[in-house]
């Protein structure tokens, strides 16, 4: 069983409210980047202050829906935990997750405005806060979301950035305007201007290459030229994160149908690849991917069942959960495809009897 088009991408978690169908986009990232919070949900340290580390224990039982001390955590729990550390932003980095992703907390969701106030719980701004703060509202843009009753505008984010001096995720941001076509002072935002955005630094020259990469896989133009597969991967610096973009890009050139130096690029010189950077999560979420598409690694097709024992095995619950909602729809594709197939077959056969 095949599929014609990509049906699986990130992860989304099922406790959702309006869960909507399976994306068809496959590139990084995420694809929230923002993570974090913490939480008490039992009685656990009467009478004392919560210590960092408890509260990271016991977001990372939340997320993995595992019980601790042998009580189930809750999102009210996680949020008790952080609200006795006033000096960290966690408390909003997670009501932040809960949002995006559509998480309940209490039975309700989470508001853009509810974030924002937890962010600005301590009055006194810090960079940090600034920057954080400025993320959150680029999310609201770039997902149509209201704060105060309003769309976040792509100036205002633009704004926000100059202002924490956040010169990556400024051009980060440029590109999400490029590639959704978000105007910018009432102007289009062209390739050519993202890319001379991006700092002359590590981390500039990795997100130059990573929007080559997607300027590559949209057909988009650059200094009025396509760009190639192989510019692409000449352009990744030689680094880990490097060598996971390029790794990453093979896998899109390999489902795609791309060549790289004039040849296919298999699934297993992608998995290799992830295998040489220990990216297991990606090497997982790739096999799911052959699995979808009935692509063979070492020769053999890869199962379901696989699939979801390696999610499990490394408690990568949401990407077990998302892959079974993919290969539930592509199941059911499958079955109306054969079914129109019998029916035309059936009337075909009908036509011909003498």
């Amino acid at each position: 069983m095949k599929a014609t088009a990509s049906t699986y991408s990130h992860p989304k978690p099922v406790c959702r409210v309006d869960q909507q169908t399976v994306s068809s986009r496959i590139t990084s990232r995420p694809r929230s980047t923002f993570i974090g919070e913490r939480i008490s949900n039992h009685q656990l340290h009467k009478g004392r202050t919560a210590a960092p580390d408890d509260g990271k224990c016991i977001e990372d039982a939340f997320w993995k829906r595992k019980p601790l001390h042998g009580r189930q955590i809750t999102s009210v729990g996680v949020l008790k935990a952080y609200r006795n550390d006033c000096t960290s932003l966690r408390s909003g980095f997670f009501l932040q997750k809960l949002c995006l992703q559509n998480i309940l907390h209490g039975n309700r969701k989470i508001t853009p405005d509810q974030v924002m106030r937890e962010f600005n719980r301590e009055p006194n701004r810090t960079n940090m806060q600034k920057l954080a703060i400025t993320r959150f509202k680029a999310e609201c843009c770039l997902r149509g979301l209201l704060l105060n009753g309003r769309r976040v505008t792509p100036d205002a984010v633009v704004k926000g950035y100059q202002s924490a001096t956040a010169t990556l995720e400024l051009a980060r941001f440029k590109q999400e305007c490029c590639l959704r076509r978000l105007s910018l002072n009432g102007r289009e935002v062209t390739p050519d201007k993202v890319l001379g955005d991006f700092p002359d630094s590590p981390e500039g020259r990795l997100g130059m290459a990573r929007f080559k990469a997607e300027c590559c896989l949209r057909g988009l133009l650059l200094n009025g030229q396509r760009v190639t597969p192989d510019e692409v991967i000449e352009d990744f610096p030689d680094s880990p994160q490097g060598r996971l973009g390029i790794a990453r890009f093979k896998q899109e050139c390999c489902l795609r149908g791309l060549l790289l130096n004039g040849q296919q690029v298999t699934p297993d010189s992608v998995a290799k690849d992830y295998q040489a950077v220990n990216a297991t999560l990606e090497l997982s979420r790739f096999k799911a991917e052959c699995c979808l598409r009935g692509l063979r690694l070492n020769g053999q097709l890869v199962t379901p069942d696989s699939v979801v024992k390696e999610y499990e095995r490394c408690d990568w619950l949401y990407d077990r959960d998302f892959f079974l909602c993919s290969f539930a729809i592509e199941c059911e594709t499958s079955v109306r495809k054969a079914g129109v197939r019998s029916l035309i077959l059936k009337e075909k056969l009908i036509r011909e009897m003498p």
